[in-house]
């Protein structure tokens, strides 16, 4: 979403630092057209225009972009999650060995962009690197984009030395790391807000409340 920040200098373009998933409220909850078309009218109401949904339960239907009342909408299909790193069945479930087939689907069913989970626990592996780079080198070879979400120190690196397209979250991320994303156009999406309202007193808005794995409401830090 572009946006104007002010500075001494004056009006500068921006990015707002948010994506959104539209069409389900929660897990347990299937997506639906109407529940789409609802957030999306929230969103026309509020002054959004363009929406940018890296990752959804469904793939964003047709009606989206032929209906004028609605804003435009960047979609990247469904969350692609490997065994373990993801809500079981609130994505696409796929194998590490088919995960770059799906990608390629899903960017190409989509607005040229996929989202991969590229990490779950901190106590468990992220998404190999070997395997998050050919995503990225198929993916780019269609002329598509590959987001990936991660919370974990390991899976922000993966995602980085992969050469995503964008950082969804992206905790515990090497300093480092930034001026090798600068320099290949990774493009950081913290989404601070998220982690400060869900944060617990006493503990810091980028990590889970110790012991618990999760969000007191079951969720594991942000959920996509």
């Amino acid at each position: 979403m572009l946006t104007a920040s002010l500075t001494a200098a004056g009006s500068l373009p921006g990015l707002v630092d948010a994506h959104t998933h539209p069409g389900t409220e929660n897990i347990e909850a299937p997506f639906s057209d109407a529940t789409l078309r609802r957030h999306l009218t929230d969103h026309r109401d509020a002054g959004v225009l363009l929406v940018r949904t890296p990752g959804s339960a469904a793939r964003i239907p047709d009606w989206v972009d032929e209906d004028l009342d609605m804003p435009r909408v960047r979609s990247a299909g469904r969350w692609l999650a490997t065994p373990g790193r993801f809500f079981p069945g609130f994505g696409r479930d796929v194998s590490e060995a088919d995960l770059v087939h799906a990608a390629v689907e899903e960017a190409t069913a989509s607005s040229g962009w996929c989202k991969v989970i590229g990490d779950w626990r901190h106590d468990e592996p992220a998404l190999p690197l070997d395997i998050l780079t050919a995503v990225v080198q198929a993916v780019h070879t269609i002329g598509g984009r590959v987001a990936a979400r991660c919370q974990t120190s390991e899976g922000s690196r993966n995602a980085v030395l992969a050469g995503v397209d964008s950082l969804e979250h992206g905790m515990h991320l090497d300093p480092s790391l930034i001026d090798r994303m600068a320099d290949q156009g990774t493009a950081f999406v913290p989404t601070l807000s998220v982690f400060g309202s869900g944060a617990t007193d006493g503990e810091p808005p980028n990590r889970a409340p110790a012991g618990t794995g999760g969000w007191p409401d079951g969720t594991r830090c942000c959920p996509t």
